[in-house]
């Protein structure tokens, strides 16, 4: 019995004790005067929930001084409040310290509560946007931040960091080669913010909008001409050919530059093809032999494209391209424009297509000139069809219809062969299809 009681009276001290001690240490983040720092906290908070930032600014200096771990809400609040500041602060000089001084924050904040990449992100960010004059110390932040976020990299870092690259490529303060290097850093953290946000189409949307303007933004700074790409990947090809990141971004970055036609584009796509089979290196294959009018090895590496894409969207227009190089046969050509079209609903341009190879063949398709016209009624269909279903082809269509109207059979020729005005028509040939005859 004596011994219960000293073995629970231990414990009841021992847990008090271990009490005052984890107490004593949650303190010590408030400083060296906690409850005055507590207090801070408290007064500054409420000012700064009404966005009254004047009389929240002395407090909120105090707590940042004198008790800097005491938290971490309080550095985001520091920024928004200085953030503030800068914008409405009119005098050159006041601006500058304030600048400083949310640098400083940004620091503080790193130092105490880590999530560097993160911090060198915002960090990047707002020194890009305040101080324009710092654009490269901006950059190398974004950089950094770049570098160690990977996938969970703030996407406006990005955005900004090209535009920095743009400004100092303008600037002459960098090379076309750091402009390609930048761009190549952004698309590849791109792609992995856009796997991590293959099931969340907002989220994907965002990020595939991004990485248009990035696009655009990149071939607006004229760093990417066929001449820079090619100068500046071709020896990292020769000393890595096997690489297939590189081989990747060599033959993408070729490709938004209009450098198809180039050796170092066959070779890379070509390599990579062999090291990493995808629908995306067969594609690259299939334009480069199309280019060459070398349409059967085309045809071939399409119809692989094809096999191995999984995105509907991207294998409709695989499809709708293999259908343009392969109108030297029409029927094999209607059959994978119907295909693009399956894989996209609404799309009008494989009808559009179809269109203009029935109007092709009606030299050859039936025995007399009345029959050979009719084909221009299921070519007139398709182009109806098409803008029926999709609005941004109806400028080309308009025209299409208005120019082979003029090529119809006239009632005259429909009366020999007894059609009329509204007659089922057959068209014969490969076209085999039904129309209405009109005059």
């Amino acid at each position: 019995m004596k011994n219960l009681i000293f073995k629970t009276s231990f414990l009841i001290a021992f847990s008090l004790f271990s009490l005052n001690v984890l107490a004593q240490s949650d303190d010590t983040k408030y400083g060296a005067n906690p409850e005055q720092c507590k207090r801070d906290l408290s007064e500054y908070n409420e000012f700064v929930k009404q966005k009254n930032y004047t009389d929240a600014i002395s407090a909120w200096r105090r707590v940042f001084a004198e008790c800097p771990q005491s938290s971490k809400k309080m550095y985001v609040d520091g920024v928004k409040m200085y953030s503030d500041m800068i914008v409405k602060e009119k005098n050159a000089t006041v601006k500058k310290g304030l600048i400083d001084t949310l640098m400083l924050i940004y620091d503080i904040r790193i130092k105490y509560f880590g999530e560097e990449g993160n911090v060198l992100g915002r960090k990047g960010n707002d020194l890009y946007q305040f101080e324009k004059e710092s654009t490269d110390k901006a950059h190398d932040m974004m950089a950094r931040s770049i570098e160690l976020c990977k996938e969970k990299v703030q996407p406006a870092v990005l955005q900004n960091y090209m535009n920095a690259s743009a400004d100092l490529y303008k600037a002459k303060k960098i090379d076309a080669g750091q402009v390609v290097q930048d761009f190549s850093v952004t698309t590849n953290a791109l792609s992995l913010l856009l796997e991590t946000a293959k099931d969340d189409t907002a989220k994907y949307n965002q990020y595939k909008a991004i990485e248009d303007n990035l696009g655009k933004l990149f071939i607006a700074t004229g760093a990417g001409s066929c001449d820079v790409l090619i100068g500046h990947f071709t020896s990292k090809f020769q000393a890595n050919p096997n690489d297939v990141d590189l081989l990747t971004n060599i033959t993408k970055y070729l490709d938004k530059g209009g450098c198809t036609d180039s050796k170092l584009f066959f070779d890379a796509s070509i390599k990579l093809y062999e090291l990493s089979p995808s629908a995306n290196a067969a594609y690259n294959i299939a334009k480069m032999a199309a280019s060459k009018k070398e349409f059967n090895k085309a045809s071939e590496f399409y119809l692989k494209a094809i096999e191995l894409e999984t995105n509907q969207q991207t294998k409709a227009q695989y499809y709708y391209e293999l259908a343009i190089i392969s109108s030297g046969s029409p029927s094999t050509s209607r059959s994978y424009a119907l295909k693009a079209a399956s894989h996209r609903s609404g799309w009008g341009d494989p009808y559009i297509l179809i269109g203009k190879l029935y109007a092709s063949s009606a030299a050859s398709c039936g025995d007399d000139p009345f029959h050979q016209k009719t084909v221009f009624w299921a070519a007139v269909d398709k182009f109806n069809y098409a803008k029926s279903i999709d609005s941004k082809v109806a400028n080309e269509a308009n025209s299409l219809i208005a120019s082979y109207k003029n090529h119809f059979p006239n009632r005259e020729d429909g009366f020999a062969y007894n059609v009329t005005e509204g007659t089922t028509v057959k068209v014969e040939c490969w076209i085999q299809e039904t129309t209405i005859a009109r005059f």
